[in-house]
């Protein structure tokens, strides 16, 4: 099995992540389209369930691109009989993570909106889009570690394919299940839901068919247990914070979700709205993160940090660069955009004021991306997560206490988060400036021992 990096060209390992997540976003967009056709109260009370479905849809993806960058760096240091362990072991912990989400998720769906604070009429809504949505937890799970295969040998063209296979289904099933289309029932929200883990499904088989068709990677089980117990350790330093960071941040979403919803109607749709338009720039952060991510772990594990800073740098730039554009261009065009969802004229008001915050905001949320998953390249990813908790959490009183107690509403929350993104995203670059990455690489976290090269 060839374990070289495919490419060390930036660009042709993050246009395929950018086209894969994009077409998530779309999907998004779509269902945010779709449930808004059935009334903003159902759009709206989906939008604030955004935070609990990234427990799954965020939090899993993020906790598995420690097998992309162990698996790099182990590339780059030429330590071959590492990587296979690694894969393994990625895929049975995130599997288990997917499948205990699910199981939570199913058996509380009926109790998650209240807890949120809505009303027995939202709540019902969200019972319904729960129950039938919470597989997809799982098949996330399965689906990104095995994607994380493909993403650190440089195949990412790969996971965009499977990808734009899944994405388009997912519309087709939307359009099917909610029209009636082909002589379904119209199920509205339920099909909504059910569109999305029927697709998800699809998506984690077509992956596993790359990886062990196309690919011809093989598993086995005799003998591995020792060599997946060694890989363990650069894992977990490097998924459990990247896990926890977005777990934190979904956590503080949710908190931040009961002060929306105390906003009221209007507030809630905007929010819902917003956060659909700004998928893109969001996606092409996120992409051109997990490019470099890939690129930088490689040259990690082969010491060669002039490329890994270069790299870093140039990303830095053209993340934040990109977002301030594409800012500027959405509030240019905010009323074509936002009726696209509503016409509601306070919600299309109200979101023009927050995608304007925005043109701080989500130029410093690219530094933030960038940074985060270069550190967690690099093996320093303990930094980024503490810090960006310790941040999270403390600007939390001051979105009660702006937006509730001295009535600023939902453009006082938003400001809080641009003052508190703009934060982070200072202290991260000054964190790579320090040069502390340098000694934070795989190299000393294998027990070398008794570890024999393993065939794949």
């Amino acid at each position: 099995m060839n374990h070289e990096l495919r490419s060390h060209n930036l660009w042709v390992l993050s246009w395929p992540i950018f086209i894969e997540e994009i077409t998530g976003g779309l999907v998004f967009l779509a269902d945010a389209y779709f449930l808004s056709q059935i009334s903003d109260e159902v759009a709206a009370t989906v939008g604030v369930l955004l935070p609990v479905l990234l427990l799954g849809f965020f939090i899993i993806p993020m906790f598995t691109t420690a097998g992309t960058s162990v698996a790099s760096q182990y590339m780059g240091a030429k330590q071959t009989q590492h990587i296979l362990p690694t894969y393994m072991a990625n895929i049975g912990i995130s599997s288990l993570l997917g499948l205990l989400m699910f199981i939570v998720s199913f058996i509380y769906a009926d109790r998650v909106g209240l807890w949120l604070g809505m009303t027995p009429e939202l709540n019902a809504h969200s019972e319904t889009y729960l129950l039938a949505v919470s597989f997809s937890f799982f098949c996330i799970a399965v689906r990104f570690s095995y994607a994380s295969i493909l993403a650190s040998r440089g195949m990412t063209h790969w996971n965009m394919a499977t990808a734009l296979v899944t994405n388009a289904l997912n519309v087709v099933l939307n359009a099917a299940f909610f029209l009636g289309w082909f002589g379904l029932p119209k199920m509205g929200l339920l099909g909504i839901a059910m569109a999305t883990s029927i697709s998800f499904a699809v998506g984690a088989l077509l992956v596993m068919w790359v990886v062990h068709g196309p690919m011809k990677i093989r598993f086995r089980f005799k003998g591995m247990s020792g060599p997946i117990r060694r890989v363990m350790r650069p894992i977990l330093k490097i998924g459990v914070p990247s896990a926890m960071e977005p777990f934190s941040y979904t956590v503080q979403q949710i908190v931040v979700s009961m002060a929306v919803i105390s906003l009221g109607l209007e507030a809630m749709g905007a929010n819902t709205y917003v956060l659909r338009v700004l998928v893109v720039e969001i996606t092409f952060a996120f992409a051109l993160g997990a490019g470099s991510q890939i690129l930088m772990a490689h040259f990690m594990g082969a010491e060669n940090f002039k490329e890994v800073n270069r790299i870093f740098w140039k990303s830095v730039a053209y993340a934040s660069g990109f977002a301030f554009i594409n800012m500027l261009m959405f509030v240019w065009i905010y009323d074509s955009l936002l009726t696209l969802f509503t016409d509601n004229p306070q919600i299309i008001e109200l979101g023009k004021w927050m995608l304007a915050a925005c043109i701080i905001m989500e130029p410093a949320r690219a530094v933030n991306i960038i940074a985060g998953m270069g550190l967690k390249g690099v093996g320093d990813a303990r930094f980024s997560a503490v810090s960006s908790m310790i941040f999270m959490w403390a600007v939390i009183p001051f979105v009660f206490w702006i937006g509730l107690d001295l009535g600023y509403g939902m453009l006082g929350v938003w400001m809080c988060f641009v003052v508190d993104e703009s934060l982070r995203a200072a202290i991260n670059l000054w964190r790579w400036r320090t040069g502390k990455w340098r000694s934070k690489g795989i190299r000393n976290d294998t027990d070398e021992g008794g570890l024999a090269e393993v065939p794949a």
